[in-house]
């Protein structure tokens, strides 16, 4: 997979921060959150995207992947689900999705840190150094503790 060019990359962290500046978000605390989701047991990836744009606020990574493919296939994924679950009953909001794969567990966890935006957290964690039990638990703890 190519690297994204350094112009390339710089207009991303311009509109990054003009996003930040628009939507009064604390960078602090982003890093804050994704310092504390990165410390979750078994946990290797951690990202912050705004549901809305689509914007990637923070990443936290053991590897070097393409984060925007990662933040638009699961912004995508969270915008159907919240869909399908409205049309089913109004009333009820999106906690998390969680797919389970041999060796790792994947989870978007909707954030209830503002009313004004939708943020979800998208984790990979490794199977074996950790359970989904666990990590909801921990998630959990963040989500109460945290506000943006």
């Amino acid at each position: 997979m190519p690297k994204e060019s350094s112009s390339f990359q710089s207009f991303q962290d311009r509109l990054l921060e003009k996003f930040i500046i628009q939507t009064k978000i604390d960078r602090e605390k982003i890093a804050c959150l994704l310092q504390n989701s990165f410390k979750l047991t078994g946990v290797i990836e951690s990202v912050l995207i705004d549901l809305k744009s689509g914007m990637i606020l923070g990443s936290m990574s053991d590897e070097n992947k393409n984060m925007l493919l990662i933040s638009a296939s699961n912004n995508e994924i969270t915008r159907k689900t919240i869909l399908m679950i409205e049309s089913i009953d109004k009333k009820k909001n999106l906690k998390n999705i969680t797919f389970t794969c041999s060796d790792n567990i994947l989870i978007i966890y909707h954030l209830s840190v503002t009313k004004s935006r939708d943020f979800f957290l998208y984790l990979v964690a490794d199977a074996q150094k950790t359970n989904l039990a666990l990590i909801h638990s921990q998630l959990e703890s963040i989500d109460m503790n945290i506000e943006l």
